[in-house]
């Protein structure tokens, strides 16, 4: 089968957290890895692999900019009824500090849906875009931002920065070239008309705050690990263990505990389902 190569950009001032995102949403769908350097392997519990390569602006400064001006030029020539749109975007390409190749293998429907689902909340996350083998961008929300026939789901975009970059870049010193960048940058993302927080960073007192262990963090912990142990079960002990399992849930209903109050819908269907695979008990045993 060939393979579904969909790249992810965006602008963030640490790209290390692209990976870090990626990884955690991959986690529980994962057999093994390899990594080296701004290249890794993942292989699936399918056993089929994901390959992945990270330009950063700040490491590999004339790849992400040879990148990014070939796309430029690519949507420069589409012609279209959305030019607003597309000059937006065109703008954002020009920006975007962080390059996401992302490679795997085409064939079953499970696999293909997972991976689209695991990219779009990762674009989502680090507001970025997708651009994907039909050179169509999708934002993190699944929205057709533009593609090469002119097309748009949206009647404006607005280019978002992401401000950890602009931290990074521009307040680690308190030089007066850094005060009078920052006044310029402001006034051309204002200008340009896109969307910025408060670049300013916020000072937090953390001898005041502690992290308080509520019931409800609680309830969630009884359900994952709940979930797990079902899944164990049923991995290691067939029908005879679930069967246990749900008399010893019994006896703690019994008893005044709800393990299962705080599961989400996710879990429901998958401990009241009577058709699920070993690919269903895996990903709910790997979960805890």
């Amino acid at each position: 089968m060939d393979n579904e190569c969909v790249y992810f950009y965006c602008e963030t001032g640490d790209s290390g957290q692209v990976a870090i995102e990626l990884n955690r949403m991959l986690d529980c769908f994962i057999h093994s890895r390899e990594f080296d350097e701004n290249r890794w392997k993942y292989v699936l519990n399918d056993r089929s692999e994901v390959k992945c390569q990270l330009l950063d602006k700040e490491r590999e400064p004339e790849e992400v900019s040879k990148h990014t001006s070939e796309l430029v030029s690519y949507f420069e020539r589409v012609p279209t009824q959305k030019e607003e749109v597309k000059s937006s975007l065109l703008f954002q390409i020009k920006v975007f500090t962080t390059v996401l190749k992302v490679e795997y293998k085409r064939g079953d429907r499970n696999r293909e849906n997972m991976m689209c689902d695991v990219l779009f909340h990762v674009a989502d996350k680090l507001q970025g875009l997708l651009l994907f083998p039909d050179m169509s961008f999708y934002s993190g929300k699944r929205e057709l931002v533009f593609n090469d026939e002119g097309k748009s789901d949206l009647v404006t975009y607005g280019p978002m920065i992401n401000t950890d970059f602009f931290v990074k870049k521009f307040f680690m010193t308190d030089d007066s070239e850094n005060k009078e960048r920052r006044v310029r940058t402001m006034k051309r993302l204002k200008d340009e008309k896109v969307a910025f927080e408060n670049l300013e960073p916020m000072e937090v007192d953390y001898t005041r705050y502690g992290i308080r262990i509520e019931e409800s963090v609680i309830g969630r912990i009884m359900a994952i690990v709940s979930t797990g142990s079902h899944a164990f079960c049923a991995l290691n002990f067939g029908e005879e263990g679930v069967e246990t399992w749900w008399k010893q849930i019994h006896d703690m209903e019994e008893d005044g505990f709800e393990p299962l109050k705080n599961c989400v819908q996710e879990e429901k269907d998958y401990l009241f389902s009577k058709n699920n695979e070993e690919n269903d008990h895996l990903r709910f045993f790997l979960a805890i």
